[in-house]
């Protein structure tokens, strides 16, 4: 965004920017009589003039957030227009899990936080699911903390949620679709795969977050390879070098050194079926049995 745009709409006011999304950075931003907000901002133009093709994302997580709202989410006011930039103003919340982590002299978090924040995650997850929607990019960046509450946890970023449930009726089971959709370093197998997905790969990825965030890393984390992906390449490129090592890396490797109960929910989750329904009560209890574990440690 241009340095010199300090004013968006009629009343608010622009300060650093705190974060970036899928399709659009955020700024502090105060109104006139001094309430702090966040303004996610889209620009509308290509750098080389004219308007952008497609549909707005940001309008799209608007109307995602509209038909989500609830508990975990932070409050929409306003989503508008103003010259080249698309505009969503929405309560302004506390650090990102990443920054908590990323600021621990260890690296990682202790294991009772972690599962904590786990089993909130867990909780929006299932609400987000009843009302028909995923996520379909869990990462510890799109969950915050509250601004005034840091046991609160907030969910964020809907730019690439999708519908898996229309009028009560599951979308049917794709494959071969081309790209990945989330981030890598989370993403589900089946993802990679490039098969259609459902709400197993929200609860896979949350496993994948969970581990990263009690160990501080992840088996196919810092791995080399090529970013772009060339079908008439020899070189692995980095999506491909991390499926490998996610395929390879079995349910007990991954869970070494971890609560018991974190285990099982780790081979639970990665044994979800593409229709099935996940049972979150026995997740959530698993999560609160790995809890109760890691206080006696």
């Amino acid at each position: 965004m241009s340095k010199k745009v300090t004013k968006i709409g009629k009343k608010y006011t622009l300060g650093s920017r705190i974060g970036k999304g899928s399709f659009g950075e955020v700024y502090a931003a105060e109104d006139k009589d001094g309430r702090k907000y966040a303004a996610k901002l889209e620009v509308r133009r290509k750098k080389s003039g004219g308007r952008r093709k497609g549909p707005s994302q940001l309008e799209y997580e608007n109307r995602c957030y509209g038909l989500l709202e609830g508990t975990g989410l932070p409050k929409v006011y306003e989503y508008f227009q103003y010259g080249d930039y698309n505009v969503l103003i929405m309560d302004r919340l506390g650090s990102s899990i990443q920054n908590v982590l990323e600021k621990s002299p260890s690296k990682k978090l202790p294991m009772d936080s972690v599962l904590a924040v786990g089993m909130r995650i867990l909780c929006h997850l299932e609400v987000i699911h009843e009302k028909g929607m995923l996520h379909r990019d869990v990462k510890p960046q799109n969950f915050c903390l509250g601004r005034d509450n840091d046991r609160e946890i907030y969910i964020i970023d809907f730019g690439l949620s999708k519908r898996y449930a229309h009028d009560g009726k599951h979308i049917p089971y794709r494959d071969k679709k081309s790209g990945l959709t989330g981030t890598p370093r989370f993403a589900s197998i089946n993802s990679h795969f490039g098969i259609e997905q459902s709400r197993r790969d929200d609860l896979e990825s949350l496993a994948y977050v969970l581990v990263y965030l009690g160990k501080g890393t992840l088996p196919w984390v810092g791995l080399g390879g090529k970013k772009r992906i060339r079908s008439d390449d020899d070189v692995p490129n980095r999506h491909e070098m991390i499926l490998r090592v996610k395929q390879a890396t079995t349910d007990t490797k991954l869970g070494k050194g971890l609560p018991k109960g974190l285990c099982r929910f780790i081979k639970k989750v990665r044994s979800l079926r593409f229709y099935e329904r996940p049972a979150y009560d026995d997740l959530y209890n698993m999560l609160n049995q790995a809890y109760e574990e890691s206080l006696k440690r």
